[in-house]
């Protein structure tokens, strides 16, 4: 490893101490997702040197005494430059911050899961967390509701693009969706013209033509978010423009790394 003799970069933010060295270092990974270096793009996503502007790439090593060192690659003056540090945070730290990250989105749902079926029509199911036109990596379904994540290693697939014949993706149905309110609209038509009081004997009323419609549309509304919520699968071939779309929207990486 090619080691520099490290200056002081006030870019860094307070966390890190910066330190001479020139230690025996051995490289490890912090993550599976990221695996030996964070590029740029995971930096943004992931956000661990928020003090680091014009940000490359980081390198993780340990030294004799388990002490975390980070090699900083980024840019100064349109020159690229690296630094070593040691920093407070341990690997264990990182990795938190990292799959902190990653469940806060996936319990949000801020992308949906997606199934893969290879030729050997092996079944792969969860989140993309990224993909280019060789691979998809892929964190399994059910990851986040492993209360011991910071230990599982093997939640991380890597699915070769050429491999995948079919990709699923549960989808909101138009015609369950529209069954389901008309339903729900018939339904409350009924009971909101039961609930209406009995008009007075010989004369005309309108209250229960109003509480039949009042009725028909709440249950409308009720039939329409109860039709929103069944999801039914669609398939795709992996050689069709829509499932590369919809792999690129659900994925949380941009595409092309």
């Amino acid at each position: 490893m090619k080691t520099l003799l490290v200056s002081f970069l006030i870019i860094l933010s307070s966390s890190e101490c910066i330190l001479f060295s020139q230690q025996q270092l051995h490289p490890i990974i912090i993550s599976p997702l990221i695996g030996e270096k964070l590029d740029r793009v995971e930096e943004s996503y992931f956000n661990l040197f928020p003090g680091v502007t014009s940000f490359n790439e980081a390198t993780f090593y340990l030294d004799a005494d388990s002490s975390l060192f980070i090699n900083i690659n980024f840019y100064e003056n349109n020159l690229l430059k690296d630094t070593l540090i040691i920093s407070k945070r341990t690997p264990q730290i990182l990795r938190n911050k990292i799959n902190e990250v990653i469940l806060n989105d996936i319990k949000k749902s801020r992308v949906e899961e997606l199934e893969f079926i290879t030729e050997n029509n092996e079944k792969y199911g969860g989140t993309v967390f990224s993909f280019d036109s060789e691979q998809i990596k892929l964190i399994e379904n059910g990851f986040a509701k492993v209360n011991d994540y910071n230990k599982k290693e093997d939640y991380i697939s890597f699915l070769s693009y050429s491999k995948i014949e079919k990709m699923k993706i549960d989808k909101s149905s138009t015609g369950i969706l529209f069954l389901s309110t008309i339903i729900g609209a018939v339904s409350g038509w009924f009971i909101g013209g039961a609930l209406a009081p009995e008009p007075e004997t010989g004369k005309w009323d309108f209250s229960g033509l109003g509480y039949a419609f009042l009725g028909s549309t709440i249950g409308s509304i009720i039939g329409y978010v109860v039709g929103n919520t069944i999801q039914v699968p669609e398939e795709y071939d992996a050689i069709d423009s829509e499932t590369k779309r919809i792999i690129n929207k659900n994925s949380l990486l941009p595409s092309g790394l």
